[in-house]
C-alpha cells in the first residue's frame, strides 16, 4: 500500500481539486439559471457528473491519508466520532432526500491532514472567476436574468436583479463570503483601501440586487474587525469574545420559539419580523405545512424557508440541526483558544446571517465549515495551521 501512495499526486492538490470541482459546479449548475449545456440538463452534470468526480477525489485523500489503512485502538478512537457523524448525516439523508449535508461533511472528515492556508486564496479566485462568468453569462443573454420590482412596505419599490444567480439573494451572499474571504487575506496587511473594497461592495450589492442583509453585513466586516484588532491590542478582547460566543447558540435557541409563536395575528412579534423581513412568518408557515422531525423529512424540492435554523429543522431534522449548532459553537471556543482571530469574526457573522438566509451552511457560501475538522478530530492534528495567511496564530 505504501508503495501505491508513493505514486499517488499529492493529497493537498486532490482535496484542492474535489473543492474547486464542487464549489465551481454547484454553483453554475445548482445556483445559476444555467439550465443545460450542451443541450443536457445542469441536473445531469451536478449530480452524474461533477459529485461522484468529487467524492472519488475524496476516496483518494483519504487513502492518501491513511484513514483505509488496518485500524488500532488509537485509530479507532480517533476517526469514532467522524464515523459517528456520517452514519447520522447519512441516516437523514436516506429518510429526507436531503443529502448536501452529507457530502459536505466528506470534505470536513477528509481535511484532517490537509494544509489549509491556501483555502482562502484559493476560494477567492475560484469566487471570482465562477461569479464572473455567471454574470457574464447573463448580461449577455445567455442565461436568464431574474429581475423584478419589490415593494417593501412604507417604502419606495426598488429594483431587484440576480445576475445569473436563482434569486438577488444568493448573489448577495456570494459578495458576503468575497467579503469574509478579503478579512482572512488582508488580515495582517489592512490599509485604508481596504476600507474602499467593503464600501464598493456594499454599494454595488444594494444597488443591484438590494439585498439588506447581505449590504449590513458586508458593511459590519470592516467595523466589528476595528473593534476587534482594537480590543485586542489593549488586551481587553475577551468580553467581547464572550459576548460573540454566547451568539452562537443564543441566537438559534431563541430565534426558533419566535417561529413557532409568530401568526398573522401575533401583532408583538410583527414589528420585530418586519425588520427581518417577515422571515418569521415566512418560517412559521412552512412549519405548519411540514412539521419538523428528528431526521428530516421529504418535502418538495422547491419547498423551504430563508431562515436557516428551520430550514434545517425540518429538512434534516432537530439532530442534526443540533449537531451543526453544537459543531459551531465548539469552533468558536476552539477558535478563541487559539488565537483563530478571522474564524472567530466568521462564525460569528455567519451565525446572524442564518436568520434571514439558508446559505450560511452551504459550503459553497462558507468556505470556513472546512474548519469544523478541528472539532470533529479535537484539534490534535495540526490542521490549526490551516488558519490566517501565514499559517499561523493571527497576532494583534
Amino acid at each position: 500500500m505504501e508503495k501505491i501512495k508513493k505514486w499517488m499526486p499529492d493529497k493537498n492538490s486532490l482535496y484542492y481539486a474535489a473543492f474547486i470541482i464542487w464549489f465551481s459546479c454547484s454553483m453554475l449548475f445548482g445556483r445559476s439559471t444555467l439550465r443545460d449545456l450542451p443541450g443536457i440538463q445542469a441536473a445531469f452534470w451536478l449530480k452524474k457528473v461533477c459529485y461522484p468526480i468529487c467524492g472519488m477525489l475524496i476516496l483518494l485523500v483519504m487513502f492518501l491519508s491513511g484513514f483505509f489503512d488496518r485500524p488500532d485502538r488509537k485509530k479507532v478512537r480517533e476517526y469514532l466520532p467522524a464515523v459517528l457523524l456520517a452514519v447520522l448525516f447519512g441516516l437523514s439523508w436516506m429518510i429526507s432526500g436531503w443529502g448536501t449535508y452529507f457530502m459536505q461533511l466528506m470534505f470536513l472528515i477528509s481535511a484532517k491532514e490537509i494544509d489549509l492556508r491556501k483555502l482562502p486564496r484559493i476560494t477567492l479566485y475560484v469566487q471570482l472567476i465562477v461569479v464572473a462568468l455567471i454574470i457574464s453569462l447573463s448580461l449577455t443573454g445567455v442565461i436568464e436574468n431574474i429581475s423584478y420590482v419589490y415593494y417593501r412596505m412604507n417604502s419606495i419599490p426598488v429594483y431587484r436583479q440576480a445576475l445569473g444567480f436563482v434569486h438577488p439573494n444568493a448573489l448577495g451572499a456570494q459578495v458576503v463570503q468575497f467579503g469574509i474571504v478579503w478579512l482572512w487575506i488582508r488580515w495582517e496587511r489592512w490599509k485604508w483601501y481596504d476600507n474602499a473594497v467593503y464600501a464598493l461592495a456594499a454599494y454595488s450589492i444594494f444597488m443591484v440586487s438590494n439585498s439588506v442583509t447581505s449590504t449590513l453585513l458586508i458593511v459590519l466586516i470592516p467595523c466589528i474587525y476595528f473593534l476587534y484588532r482594537l480590543l485586542l491590542k489593549r488586551k481587553h478582547a475577551g468580553v467581547l469574545e464572550g459576548i460573540m460566543k454566547a451568539c452562537v447558540p443564543a441566537v438559534p435557541i431563541l430565534i426558533m420559539p419566535l417561529a413557532y409563536l409568530c401568526t398573522e395575528t401575533n401583532e408583538k412579534l410583527a414589528v420585530f419580523d418586519r425588520i427581518i423581513s417577515w422571515r418569521l412568518i415566512m418560517a412559521n408557515r412552512f412549519l405548519r405545512e411540514y412539521p419538523a422531525s428528528l431526521l428530516g423529512r421529504r418535502i418538495p424540492s422547491d419547498a423551504g424557508t430563508d431562515l436557516l435554523y428551520i430550514d434545517i429543522l425540518v429538512k434534516y431534522g432537530g439532530i442534526i440541526l443540533a449537531v451543526l449548532v453544537i459543531g459551531m459553537y465548539l469552533l468558536m471556543k476552539y477558535a478563541i483558544s487559539k488565537k483563530m482571530y478571522p474564524l472567530v469574526l466568521s462564525v460569528f457573522i455567519y451565525t446572524f446571517y442564518g436568520i434571514t438566509e439558508h446559505y450560511p451552511y452551504l459550503l459553497m457560501y462558507n468556505f470556513t465549515l472546512v474548519y469544523l475538522v478541528n472539532v470533529i478530530y479535537g484539534g490534535k492534528d495540526g490542521t490549526e495551521k490551516g488558519i490566517g495567511e501565514k499559517g499561523g496564530r493571527q497576532p494583534a
